[in-house]
């Protein structure tokens, strides 16, 4: 779980939809140094998180990008590319990618949770209806190319 207070999470968002600090810094009337400083923060804790949860399904890590709350990694005991990946509103989430069906599948509901609500937060439209795998590889392939 990543300990990351809302004011850490509402800098860490503006940071990711593209505001610079002294816009932050305007928008929720602080100074600038408290924005460096929260972004540092959180940065931290969302990387020790994103680590800590690749460790605990000994995956080997090829990627981080912190800024936008992604580890790629791969994990060799089920050989699939694995994205962990931070959610302001869910904290962190783990996607294994795969080829197959949903259907039936007693995750269904909460993998088409989360990429709604991953869709959401990363502005990207998906289809009503499509399967959680489809939508998955549509999302991941325009955050970071994932092959």
């Amino acid at each position: 779980m990543v300990n990351v207070t809302k004011k850490e999470s509402l800098i860490w968002s503006l940071r990711f939809k593209g505001f610079s600090g002294s816009e932050m810094a305007r928008k929720l009337g602080i100074t600038r140094q408290a924005i460096s400083k929260a972004l540092r923060n959180v940065d931290a804790k969302i990387l020790h998180s994103l680590n800590d949860s690749a460790r605990a399904m000994g995956l080997a890590v090829t990627k981080v990008d912190v800024r936008r709350g992604i580890l790629l990694g791969y994990n060799p005991q089920t050989k699939t590319k694995t994205m962990v990946f931070y959610l302001p509103k869910s904290g962190i989430q783990v996607w294994f990618q795969h080829k197959g069906g949903c259907k039936g599948c007693i995750t269904q509901e909460r993998c088409e949770e989360v990429l709604r609500e991953a869709a959401q937060f990363w502005s990207i439209p998906i289809n009503e209806g499509e399967s959680p795998t489809k939508t998955a590889e549509k999302l991941f392939k325009r955050v970071w190319k994932v092959d």
